[in-house]
């Protein structure tokens, strides 16, 4: 199978996995009011994961810290599909860094973690292992690694 055809495979796979992962409340897109949280839920409210244009994706991975778990399990699969298609696109480390998950046990984490099925925990660490995999990556491996220790669900 070439590599294009396994991505195709692995995004179709994904977004199956992520089907039932709700496009969230203009009210619920971000934590709080404040200017910028208010443009990106504004940027942001009429999309569905899919439909995220790819001129905005990496601006949305950039943002992800500032989504609360709804959306950032509705979005997710959407930067994921972005890094995957664009491998020049630095916005694979910004999702590595954020999946990193430094204090697990800390409520803010916790809340967007506990939003994920055990399957959906399984793809996300599926595409970790995926970057890994791809050598031309710049990207942090101690970070990959604590990445794919926080999303690998065995």
């Amino acid at each position: 199978m070439s590599q294009r055809s396994f991505d195709i495979e692995f995004i179709e796979r994904m977004y199956l996995t992520f089907d039932d992962a709700r496009q969230p409340k203009v009210e619920e897109i971000t934590l709080h009011r404040c200017i910028e949280c208010d443009d990106i839920r504004d940027s942001f409210k009429s999309y569905s994961a899919r439909n995220v244009p790819g001129s905005k994706v990496e601006w949305l991975a950039s943002s992800l810290c500032f989504l609360s778990p709804v959306p950032f399990r509705h979005y997710l699969p959407r930067c994921i599909e972005f890094t995957i298609q664009n491998s020049s696109s630095p916005s694979y480390d910004n999702i590595v860094g954020f999946l990193a998950i430094q204090n697990s046990t800390d409520s803010y984490w916790k809340e967007r973690i506990n939003q994920f099925s055990k399957k959906e925990k399984v793809i996300v660490a599926e595409y970790l292992d995926l970057l890994r995999a791809r050598k031309n990556l710049a990207v942090d491996k101690d970070e990959l690694a604590t990445a794919i220790q926080v999303w690998n669900p065995y």
